[in-house]
C-alpha cells in the first residue's frame, strides 16, 4: 500500500511483492484505514505511523478426542507431534500424532513406568532433536523417556514443586522450566546435562501456563490467561543479561484454554482443552494460526521522511516501546539539521528509565527535505546500519555500550512508531512529514526498496550514480540504444596499449561498453590478454583472424559492464609485440547480457548474418591495405538476413553497405596486409 494523497490512481499495485514484508501507510484524516480484527491501526489526524501489536490469522482446527487432555505439544523432526495426555479418562501418557493429527501412531502409558499417580500433574512436554527423546514436566520431576518408553531416569531433575511449562535451548544443552505449575512466578534455566540452575528470573505475568523457544530467534514464548479469557503469548528474550527481558504481548481472543504450544514454519500451533474446563467452549484441538515474521533477529525499516524541524525530539523511528512499563525499545532520532543518534534502553523498566547514547551519525544530508531512510538491526551480529538516498552512513562521534542492550531478538508484534518524541517522558505526536513506510522481519534487497520509493515518489535524483535503479525502476525496463562514442590508434610496437581519456558516453547502471580492436604483427603466436575500460575488465566477445605472408591482421570486439564515468582509459594487453593498433568505442545501454545473441567473423570484408530479432548491429575491420587502419560501423536493423560488405576504397578509407560508417581510421601507411572483419549483435530490447 502507499499513501493515497501521494499517488496517482492505479499505482498502488506497482509495490514489489516482496514475501516477509508488511508495509504501513499514513493515510489523510478520514481517509485512514478501518481499525478491523489483525488489521493495522492508522491515526490519520497527524504524521505520526504506528503498527501496534497484532493478532494472528486462524487457519484450522485439529480435533484431538474427547479420551484426550492435551497439558503438552512437541513436534517431531519427521513432521509428526506428540501431545502430553493429562488424563481425559484413562491414565498419564503421551501420544504421537500423525503429522495432521488425524492418525494415532502409538502412545506411552505413564503409570506403569513411573507408578500410579507419578505423571501427573504433566505440565509442559519437548522433543529433543540431539537423541530423538522426550522431555516432560511432572510430578516434582522433569523427566527424560525415550520415544519407544524406555525410561532415561538418570537424567531426570528433581524440583521442590510441580514443574510447569517447558522449553528446550537445544544449542546450548538448556531446559527452561516453569518452577511452580500452579502458582509459579519463576524461571529457571536448568542444565540439560546435570539439573544445574544455570539463571533465574521471576515475572509478572499471571494465570501463566506453557513455554516454547524459539531456535531461530532465541525468543521464549510463554502463554497464559484465566479459563475463558482472552488467551495471550509474551515474547521474551533468554540471552546474557537480558534473560526474562519482555519484548511483546499478543492477545489470541479464539484461544481459552491455552495447553502446549509450537512455532513452525511460520504458523503457531496452539492446544486449547476448553473442553475440560467448566462453562468453556466445546473445543479439545490443536489450533493452528498463520504468524509469518512473529520473531527473527534481524529488522528493515524504510521509507521517506522530511522534518519541517530537526530537534532533539524528531524520532524517524522507535522499535518496541522505550518509554512504556516493559522498557524495551530503540530509537532513532534527529539530533541537529544534519544529525541523527541512535539510543537505547540500557537497564531497568518503566517510564522515563535509563537510556544510552549508542551511535551518532553526523554530516547527514539537510533532513529538511525528502529523504529515502533504510534503517536495519541485526540482532545477530548486533550491528545497526543506516542508509540515506542509498548510501550508507558511517558513524562518527560518541559510539557507546553495545547493541546487546537492545532487548532483542525483535518481534513485528511490539510496537512500531515513527515520528514519537523520544525525550524524558514525552510521548506526544511530531510533524513528521512521512510519505511512505514499511518493515521487513527477513532479509531484503535493499536497492530495490531504494529503487521503488524513488521512482514512485519522484526523488530519483536523491540516488548516487551508481544507484541500480538510478534511471530505471525494479521490474521495469528502458528501450535498449546503440551509440559509437570514441576512437584511437597507436602506431608504436608495443606489447601494451594505453588510451587515454577516451568518451563512453552518458552514465547508466545497464551501460556496456564495447571495444572494437584492429592490429596486426609479424607471425602468428600474438594473442590479446586482456582489456579494461576504466579499469573494468572486458571479455571477448568475437576474434576475426586473416593470416597470410608470415602475418596476422586481427579485428576483435570485446565487451564490458561500466555503468559509471563518461569518459576511460582503455588499456590493451598483448602476450607480444605487434606493430600497430586502433581501437574504436560503443555505448550499449539496456541489452539484457555481455554476450551477443549472434557472432560472425570473414577474412574477404563480407558476411551475412542471421537476425531473429530487431537488433543492435556493431561490425569492426581491419583495413588490409596500405595505409592500414580501422574502420567501424553499426546499425539498429529489423529481424531478417542482412548482408553486410566493407570495401577498402585506398587511402586508408572503406566504403559500408548494411550498415552505417562510424570511424574510418589510418593507423600506419607504410604498410598492410589482409583484412578481417568482426561482427556481433544484440537483441533490441523495446
Amino acid at each position: 500500500m502507499w499513501d493515497a494523497r501521494e499517488l496517482l490512481a492505479g499505482k498502488v499495485g506497482s509495490w514489489p511483492n516482496t514475501a516477509g514484508m508488511a508495509t504501513l501507510l499514513q493515510a489523510a484524516p478520514g481517509k485512514q484505514p478501518s481499525q478491523v480484527a489483525g488489521a493495522l491501526a492508522f491515526d490519520g489526524t497527524n504524521d505520526i505511523l504506528s503498527d501496534t501489536a497484532r493478532s494472528f490469522t486462524h487457519l484450522s482446527i485439529n480435533d484431538l478426542g474427547d479420551d484426550v487432555v492435551c497439558t503438552g505439544l512437541a513436534r517431531a523432526p519427521n513432521g509428526t507431534w506428540w501431545v502430553a495426555d493429562h488424563g481425559g479418562g484413562s491414565a498419564p501418557r503421551l501420544i504421537n500424532f500423525s503429522a495432521d493429527f488425524t492418525t494415532r501412531l502409538s502412545a506411552i502409558e505413564l503409570d506403569p513406568i513411573y507408578g500410579a499417580g507419578e505423571g501427573e500433574p504433566m505440565q509442559g512436554l519437548v522433543y529433543d532433536t540431539s537423541d530423538d527423546t522426550l522431555w516432560f514436566a511432572a510430578k516434582g520431576y522433569v523427566r527424560h523417556i525415550q520415544t519407544n518408553g524406555t525410561t532415561l531416569t538418570g537424567d531426570d531433575i528433581a524440583f521442590p514443586t510441580d514443574p510447569g511449562g517447558l522449553a528446550l535451548d537445544e544449542a546450548n544443552g538448556v531446559l527452561i522450566v516453569m518452577q511452580n505449575h500452579q502458582d509459579g512466578t519463576t524461571i529457571r534455566k536448568v542444565s540439560r546435562a546435570t539439573g544445574a540452575t544455570i539463571d533465574s528470573s521471576t515475572i509478572s505475568v499471571t494465570d501463566r501456563g506453557h513455554l516454547y523457544f524459539d531456535h531461530a530467534s532465541r525468543a521464549l514464548f510463554l502463554t497464559s490467561g484465566s479459563g475463558g479469557g482472552t488467551g495471550k503469548i509474551s515474547i521474551y528474550s533468554i540471552d546474557g543479561s537480558n534473560f526474562m527481558d519482555l519484548i511483546a504481548t499478543v492477545d489470541v481472543p479464539e484461544l481459552d484454554a491455552i495447553e502446549g504450544i509450537v512455532y513452525h514454519d511460520d504458523k503457531l500451533y496452539v492446544c486449547n482443552a476448553a473442553k475440560f474446563q467448566a462453562g468453556l467452549t466445546d473445543v479439545n484441538a490443536v489450533m493452528v494460526f498463520d504468524a509469518p515474521g512473529i520473531v527473527g533477529t534481524q529488522w528493515n525499516v524504510y521509507g521517506i521522511a522530511s522534518y519541517p524541524s530537526a530537534t532533539g525530539t524528531d524520532a524517524i523511528l522507535t522499535i518496541g516501546n522505550p518509554l512504556a512499563n516493559d522498557g524495551y525499545g530503540l530509537a532513532l532520532y534527529t539530533a541537529g539539521p544534519n544529525t541523527m543518534q541512535l539510543c537505547v534502553q540500557s537497564g531497568g523498566s518503566g517510564t522515563g528509565s535509563a537510556t544510552r547514547a549508542l551511535l551518532d551519525f553526523t554530516d547527514l544530508p539537510s533532513l529538511t527535505t525528502p529523504r529515502i531512510v533504510h534503517a536495519q538491526v541485526d540482532m545477530v551480529a548486533e550491528t545497526f546500519r543506516l542508509w540515506i538516498d542509498g548510501t550508507e552512513i558511517l558513524t562518527t562521534g560518541t559510539s557507546t555500550g553495545s547493541l546487546s542492550d537492545f532487548k532483542g531478538p525483535v518481534t513485528d508484534r511490539a510496537r512500531l512508531n515513527v515520528g514519537c518524541a523520544f525525550e524524558g517522558t514525552d510521548t506526544r505526536n511530531l510533524a513528521l512529514t512521512t510519505k511512505a513506510l514499511g518493515y521487513s522481519m527477513v532479509a531484503i534487497n535493499r536497492e530495490t526498496v531504494e529503487g521503488w520509493l524513488a521512482h514512485e515518489f519522484g526523488l530519483t535524483a536523491n540516488l548516487p550514480s551508481d544507484h541500480p535503479y538510478k534511471s530505471v525502476p525494479p521490474g521495469a525496463t528502458l528501450p535498449s540504444s546503440l551509440t559509437y562514442t570514441d576512437s584511437a590508434k597507436n602506431a608504436a610496437d608495443l606489447d601494451l596499449y594505453t588510451f587515454p581519456s577516451l568518451s563512453i558516453g552518458a552514465e547508466a547502471p545497464t551501460r556496456l561498453i564495447a571495444v572494437c580492436l584492429a592490429w596486426r604483427t609479424a607471425g602468428t603466436s600474438r594473442q590479446v590478454t586482456g582489456v579494461t575500460v576504466g579499469g573494468v575488465s572486458a571479455s571477448l566477445a568475437v576474434e576475426a583472424i586473416n593470416e597470410g605472408g608470415g602475418n596476422t591482421s586481427k579485428s576483435e570486439i570485446w565487451v564490458a559492464a561500466v555503468p559509471t564515468g563518461t569518459t576511460a582509459d582503455v588499456v590493451v594487453s598483448l602476450s607480444g609485440t605487434i606493430v600497430r593498433l586502433g581501437v574504436a568505442l560503443y555505448r550499449l545501454e539496456g541489452v539484457a547480457s555481455t554476450t551477443p545473441n549472434v557472432t560472425q567473423v570473414s577474412t574477404d570484408g563480407d558476411a551475412t548474418i542471421n537476425l531473429t530479432n530487431p537488433s543492435h548491429v556493431i561490425a569492426s575491420l581491419f583495413i588490409g591495405e596500405a595505409p592500414a587502419g580501422i574502420s567501424t560501423a553499426s546499425d539498429d536493423v529489423p529481424a531478417g538476413s542482412l548482408a553486410i560488405s566493407a570495401s577498402i576504397v585506398g587511402a586508408g578509407s572503406t566504403s559500408w553497405t548494411g550498415l552505417s560508417e562510424d570511424s574510418d581510421l589510418e593507423i600506419e601507411g607504410t604498410s598492410g596486409t589482409f583484412s578481417a572483419l568482426a561482427v556481433v549483435a544484440w537483441d533490441v530490447v523495446q
